[in-house]
């Protein structure tokens, strides 16, 4: 081997070695980046866990107004950054207690637009509100939907008993007791239906009530 040939070597284990001290630093840039997000994002989930507890706190206190408004910032202006079910529907929560239905309305939209995933819980809230307002026959049908949905979704998996129960409090007070038999069907058809749509189910539902 040459004077020529060491040279070309050294030349390559030098180049070697840089690349992965290079490759080193940029792992390290991105530990130490992944670390400095997911610490502020902790940060600003405790935040807001402390933010929601103080709203809730002024709710039950009677001070409604001051609770809306630190929950109305947090769902609207800043994004919630806390995972979990609960979180999302505090707020209708204090709405609906407090007989705002058209806040109800409101924001159980905003929750189906930016929450997808909770549809079935949006459906079940809107037909209390519609059953609030006396509206029962329409209270019905999203009760309906919101049973198969989370049915569907294997949020919800109760006998049949008990959708029966559920859905004769409703079924009453729409005054339809002697369709209730073809309501029940009515689910059934749907529960065994891999393509579940609200407009056919709608369809269906006005065709059994008139």
């Amino acid at each position: 081997m040459g004077l020529f040939d060491i040279f070309k070597k050294n030349k390559s284990t030098n180049n070697n070695n840089d690349k992965n001290e290079s490759s080193k630093d940029t792992n390290n840039s991105i530990t130490e980046s992944n670390f400095e997000d997911t610490k502020k994002r902790i940060e600003k989930q405790d935040k807001q866990i402390l933010q929601f507890k103080k709203a809730e706190e002024y709710a039950k206190n009677g001070k409604v107004e001051k609770a809306i408004d630190i929950l109305e910032r947090i769902m609207y202006e800043e994004g919630l950054v806390i995972n979990g079910v609960r979180w999302p529907f505090i707020l209708y929560d204090i709405y609906y207690k407090n007989k705002m239905y058209d806040k109800c309305w409101q924001y159980l939209n905003f929750v189906l637009n930016n929450f997808p995933e909770h549809k079935g819980k949006v459906r079940e809230r809107q037909a209390k509100v519609l059953k609030a307002e006396k509206k029962y026959k329409n209270a019905l049908i999203l009760k309906l939907s919101a049973l198969l949905i989370k049915n569907k979704e294997r949020e919800y998996s109760p006998s049949k008993d008990k959708i029966e129960k559920e859905l004769n409090i409703y079924i009453k007070k729409a005054k339809l007791l002697d369709k209730k038999n073809k309501i029940l069907k009515l689910y059934d058809k749907y529960q065994n239906t891999n393509n579940f749509n609200e407009s056919k189910l709608r369809k269906d539902f006005n065709n059994i009530i008139n």
